[in-house]
Parts: structure tokens; C-alpha cells; sequence
């Protein structure tokens, strides 16, 4: 690159010398301003004022200054592409560099917490066992106070069995159901609004049955591998867990088999008084275009009589 470089600067400077050279052999023409006056022609005086030095300027010339030009230009432009290559390449070497140093540092960290982990291993097992411990301990303490509430969806109607809940018809139960969630959720700002409540209902569902599946999970994998005499584990309450899990499930179709048949049922509703409406405005019009044709029959027999008259 930088031979072609000064080959080419070397071509224009040759150019450059041998155009001027051509210049200076030219010789230079002299003009006299001749100016008329009356009488007889007098000789013009030759004063510095008056000569002007014109040099020719032929084709040969301005070939050579437009040649010279554009190799200067091409000159520039070849400089500029190779200052912009030796740019990006230095920033892909400093992007090999960087890539290079990250790798170097990730795997320098990688082996020191390895290093520390292989140093420190039976107190890290045992510190996990330990948390997984204290945790567990913590689900079926908790376990054991959500099951005592009273106040849950999977506690409602407790005095009575899966199989008599089911033995109810589907509508009473729905009823009793729907006039127990306005009760309990009441809305102080609102207390007309009905729709709140059930939205709330379903919410509190939701949460009930996640916990008591987190419960059940726990308790199975705590029996499969025979950890009862290490936790607080009871078999009565994992057949709650269950029984509760069905009686929230029970309670959520009939809900939602409810809730269907209630906007269906509103919907008709709007259907009908829709319905009476258009019927309404049908007589309506009917009773003012009989009224207007009496109207106009009454003014006619009018008319033929005073004709007649």
C-alpha cells in the first residue's frame, strides 16, 4: 500500500514540475492600448501601465492541471480508505483483545468458586440440608395453622360430608353460594355493585387451592421417602389437604355453571325489554299514521262539501 502510495505522489509532483517548466519557456506577448485622437497619429509611448503580460494558455496545459487534479484526489481518497481500514482494524483487534480477557477473567472466577466450593464442601452441604430443613418445618407449621381457619372457601359448610354437599341440588346450592359471596365481600363505597364480589371470590379460590396443592406436594414427597419421624407429618391432615382440594373444586364448577346461567339469563332479559321496545315504537307509528289518514279523509269529505256548496 504505501509503495503505490508514493509511486503515485511521486507521478503528480512530476506532473506538477514538468507543467511549470512549460510555462516559464513560453515567452510573453506585450499589448499597447492605442488610443485615437484629432490631428496626426502620434506614436504610442511604451510606459508600464500600458504593457500587459498575457501568457497563452493552451489545451496541452489544462489537460495536465485537470490530470494533476484528479490524481491528487485519487491520492486523498486512497489515503482515507486506508486510514479507515487501519481504523477498523485496530478495533477488531481490540475487540479480540477484550473477548480474550472477558474468557480469561469467567474462567480465573469460574476456578476460584470452584476452588472455594471443593474447599468448603461438606459445610455447604450441610448448611443446605439445614435451610431445607428449617423450610419444610415452616410449610407444615403453616400447613397446620390454614387447615384450622374457619373463615377459608374450603372450609365452608364443614358440618357437612363431600358426598351430602353433592346430594343438594345444583341450584340451591349456587343460590346459597351467590348470596354468601355478596355477604362476605361487601363493597363500602358501592354496596350495589354485585360484580366486585365475585371477582373477588374467584381470586380467593385460586390462592386457596395453589397453597393446599404446595401442601399436598409436600406432604407426598415427605411419605414417599419415609421422613415422617424427622417432620411434624400427620396422615389426618394430608386427607384433609385432599378433601379440601375436592370441596374448592366442587364449589368452583358450581360457581362458575351459575354464574353462565345468570348471564344468560340476563342477557334474555335485555332481549325482551329490547324486544317491548321496538314494539312500543311500532304502534306508535302505527296509531300517528292512522291518525294522519283520518286526518286527511275528515279534510277531503270537507273539501267535496264546499265544492258542492
Amino acid at each position: 500500500m504505501y509503495k503505490r502510495v508514493t509511486l503515485l505522489v511521486f507521478l503528480s509532483s512530476f506532473l506538477s514540475f514538468s507543467a511549470s517548466s512549460t510555462q516559464q519557456k513560453l515567452p510573453p506577448k506585450t499589448t499597447v492600448n492605442v488610443t485615437q485622437e484629432k490631428g496626426p497619429a502620434k506614436a504610442p509611448k511604451c510606459t508600464k501601465a500600458n504593457i500587459q503580460i498575457i501568457v497563452p494558455i493552451n489545451n496541452s496545459n489544462v489537460n495536465t492541471l485537470t490530470n494533476i487534479i484528479d490524481i491528487k484526489s485519487k491520492i486523498m481518497a486512497y489515503i482515507k480508505m486506508i486510514n479507515s481500514s487501519k481504523i477498523m482494524n485496530n478495533l477488531q483487534q481490540n475487540m479480540k483483545t477484550c473477548a480474550v480477557d472477558l474468557k480469561r477473567r469467567t474462567i480465573s472466577l469460574f476456578g476460584h468458586i470452584k476452588g472455594i466450593f471443593w474447599g468448603h464442601k461438606y459445610k455447604l452441604i450441610a448448611l443446605t440440608i439445614i435451610g431445607a430443613y428449617c423450610y419444610l418445618i415452616f410449610q407444615f407449621i403453616a400447613a397446620n395453622k390454614f387447615l384450622k381457619r374457619c373463615d377459608l372457601w374450603c372450609s365452608w359448610k364443614q358440618h357437612m360430608n363431600m358426598e351430602s354437599i353433592i346430594t343438594i341440588p345444583q341450584k340451591e346450592l349456587s343460590y346459597e353460594l351467590a348470596t354468601n359471596i355478596q355477604a362476605h365481600y361487601v363493597n363500602a363505597t358501592n354496596p350495589t355493585d354485585s360484580m366486585s364480589p365475585m371477582a373477588r371470590f374467584i381470586i380467593d379460590v385460586e390462592v386457596e387451592l395453589k397453597k393446599l396443592k404446595i401442601y399436598e406436594w409436600i406432604y407426598y414427597w415427605v411419605e414417599k421417602f419415609r421422613l415422617q419421624n424427622i417432620f411434624p407429618f400427620d396422615e389426618k391432615n394430608l386427607a384433609l389437604i385432599k378433601n379440601k382440594i375436592r370441596r374448592l373444586a366442587y364449589f368452583k364448577s358450581t360457581f362458575s355453571s351459575w354464574l353462565a346461567d345468570h348471564k344468560m339469563s340476563e342477557m334474555k332479559q335485555t332481549v325482551k325489554k329490547c324486544l317491548k321496545l321496538l314494539k312500543k315504537k311500532k304502534s306508535a307509528r302505527l296509531n300517528i299514521e292512522k291518525s294522519t289518514s283520518k286526518t286527511g279523509i275528515f279534510a277531503l269529505t270537507i273539501l267535496k262539501r264546499l265544492r258542492v256548496s
